[in-house]
This record gives structure tokens, sequence and C-alpha cells, in this order.
């Protein structure tokens, strides 16, 4: 995705599933995979619905990793990358549930579909 700047990329921050705080970036095509899911659908239920054998994904650690006594979510954060269609972000909602959930959509109808 070097070659998306998000920063030009037109955004919203939504409010999802359970009230999960999310943000999208461009519009999902219609008929797209991208466009049946939503923030706050657990990683899993996204896997099934866009593919999860078309993803490039990992993980990597955010700075909330390295706060003491910081017991909320968003530690570590899941990025998978999809050819054609763009990139989905998942993190945990708390330390206590491993249960990752999607927190952002990139609609990117240029990605190459590697990390």
């Amino acid at each position: 995705m070097a070659d998306v700047d998000t920063d030009k990329m037109k955004s919203r921050e939504v409010k999802g599933r359970n009230g999960t705080e999310g943000e999208i970036f461009g519009e999902a095509k219609p008929g797209s995979p991208f466009s049946k899911i939503e923030i706050g659908m657990p990683q899993k239920q996204v896997s099934d619905l866009v593919g999860a054998r078309d993803a490039d994904c990992g993980s990597y650690v955010t700075g909330k990793a390295w706060i003491p006594f910081h017991f909320g979510g968003d530690k570590y954060r899941t990025e998978c990358a999809y050819k054609g269609l763009g990139r989905l972000v998942f993190s945990s909602n708390s330390d206590f549930d491993s249960r990752a959930v999607l927190i952002k959509i990139i609609n990117d109808p240029s990605e190459d579909g590697y990390r």
C-alpha cells in the first residue's frame, strides 16, 4: 500500500457493532466483498465474508503496549491486504479478550495485496 496515501483519501469515522469506533477510507464498490463488512465485526466473520485465503496478513504492536497498567485493548493490530480491494485492520477491545474486531477499512482498488 506504499502507493496509497491515506491522508489524501476521503475518510469518515464511524461507530459500528457494539459501539466499536472505527474509520473507513474511500467507498467499497457495490457487490465487492468489502461492501458486506462493517466496523466492529469479529475477524473470523470478516474472513468468512471476504475470504481469508486471498489475504496477506500480519500483526504489529502499537504504542499502547508500552503504557504501564494499560489494561484496555489496541495493544496490537492485525492488518490484512486484499489484492484489488484494499486493507482491513483489526484490534482487540480489551486485554482480557483476545477476539479481534474490525476497526479500519481502506477501500483501494489499486491494492497489490502484499504487506
